[in-house]
């Protein structure tokens, strides 16, 4: 979505998303947005025929590929999809294919020390240099500030994505009654697929904090710039608060999201805790108090200055030249 509101400010064409399943919220958007949403049918049981058939019958200049679907990294299905758009772009979430896109976007920082196997021709964009963020973090982004110290008592942020499988809510909350964090407020975020509504509503009413649960608020934007300090497991949050110049601190919940902690917190950007699910809550509350104590708005400005809050420009530069 935030790719193509970037793109239309600079295209005229018409801009359509493919897809097999969507949210119904997400998609309700992109209509709303005034893009065209096109649903491939269950009768089509292959993703790259679908893609064949909807770019022959639009004349699509571009193909944008933003999928988990391994069919669509296979070479025959990059050959494929080739020979129906004048260009390609992969949105690459692993370095174990050959790509034969003309553009290469992955804005994770680790991609950069990786070995993608592409083209002579392929343009690579990685890193925070080129990430994309939402037109209106961009838009608040751009009078944020890293705070110079942090209050005596802090107004947290906790969100793990929208449906927190492995109900790392709950166990913060409950670590941070045994805390010796000083706490003004405690705004917990979850998405429209968070299924303990009911247990994290229950808890905070009995936390000895004040704490307030919303689920898919309007004004993220705005609580993200509220807070002092967020609680993340990692992806695009990480960067939408950090180009927001809010300190953060990972709690990941996989190998893939613990190895990018490790890269962050290597460079000093944001500060990690390992296998929380392991330890008891008054283990992580503990670990929580360390860690916030430890450097949280030096990594804030590290991370602030990395972040190219227009890198999706440099994107569509590449998607239109």
């Amino acid at each position: 979505m935030s790719i193509a509101s970037a793109l239309r400010q600079r295209f005229d064409g018409e801009i359509i998303f493919l897809s097999r399943s969507m949210h119904p919220d997400l998609k309700k958007n992109i209509v709303k947005r005034g893009f065209r949403f096109t649903q491939i049918p269950d009768s089509l049981k292959s993703d790259v025929k679908a893609i064949e058939l909807a770019a022959s019958s639009t004349a699509a200049d571009a193909i944008v590929i933003d999928s988990y679907n391994r069919e669509l990294y296979e070479a025959t299905a990059q050959s494929r999809i080739r020979d129906v758009s004048e260009k390609l772009i992969y949105i690459a979430f692993d370095s174990e294919h050959h790509y034969l896109a003309d553009v290469l976007h992955n804005q994770n920082p680790l991609a950069i020390t990786r070995n993608f196997s592409t083209e002579s021709y392929t343009k690579r964009l990685f890193g925070l240099d080129a990430v994309v963020l939402r037109p209106d973090v961009r838009n608040a982004a751009k009078d944020a500030q890293v705070a110079d110290f942090l209050p005596d008592k802090l107004t947290l942020l906790v969100t793990f994505g929208s449906s927190d499988p492995n109900s790392l809510t709950e166990h913060i909350l409950q670590s941070l009654e045994f805390s010796e964090i000083r706490i003004h407020k405690i705004m917990i975020i979850v998405g429209a697929l968070f299924n303990q509504s009911s247990s994290i509503e229950k808890l905070a009413q009995a936390s000895c904090h004040d704490v307030e649960v919303m689920v898919n608020p309007p004004d993220l934007i705005k609580l993200m710039t509220s807070c002092d300090l967020a609680l993340t497991s990692g992806g695009t949050t990480n960067w939408e608060l950090g180009a927001l110049g809010r300190p953060i601190v990972i709690l990941p919940i996989g190998p893939r999201e613990s190895e990018s902690a490790q890269h962050l917190a290597d460079m000093g950007w944001a500060q990690a805790i390992y296998d929380s699910n392991s330890k008891t809550r008054y283990e992580l509350g503990d670990a929580l108090r360390l860690t916030i104590s430890h450097g949280a708005l030096e990594g804030a400005c590290r991370l602030r200055s990395a972040i190219n809050i227009d890198g999706v420009e440099r994107l569509v530069d590449a998607i239109l030249e």
